[in-house]
């Protein structure tokens, strides 16, 4: 299943070899699996490691996390959010699906795609037209 990540580099001041190999690997491995990946707050001293090492387009790039998270929400919403796939109540006029929380797997009815966040666990998570649930992770 598809997958949103942020990687927020605001305490990162350089990057080495080892961890340009990483990022290419991550990179590889993001676009084999239809996922994305954005990067937000890198500082000069990174962006300059970035651009020697030859991946400073490797990946979409944000000053906020929030500018990154609205990016990657774009990849998962679409302009006229409709229902999701799934279960249709034929003695209701709307449309609804059951999803399971990504984290604790609690299920949930909805009926359009977009934000959710769990009553149980309060974890956010994001649905798509198919139906996929995606975590809003922040890796540290």
């Amino acid at each position: 299943m598809p997958t949103l990540f942020c990687l927020d580099c605001t305490n990162l001041q350089s990057v080495d070899e080892v961890g340009v190999e990483y990022l290419k690997k991550i990179a590889k491995r993001i676009q084999e699996s239809g996922s994305n990946l954005a990067l937000c707050g890198r500082s000069s001293s990174l962006k300059a490691g970035f651009s020697v090492h030859e991946i400073e387009d490797l990946f979409p790039n944000f000053p906020t996390p929030e500018e990154a998270k609205s990016f990657l929400e774009t990849k998962v919403h679409t302009k006229n959010p409709e229902p999701p796939k799934g279960v249709d109540d034929e003695n209701n006029s709307e449309s609804f699906a059951f999803v399971f929380c990504p984290s604790c797997d609690q299920k949930l009815k909805i009926n359009v795609v977009g934000d959710y966040l769990c009553p149980k666990c309060k974890h956010k998570f994001a649905v798509n037209q198919r139906g996929w649930t995606s975590v809003y992770e922040r890796l540290v």
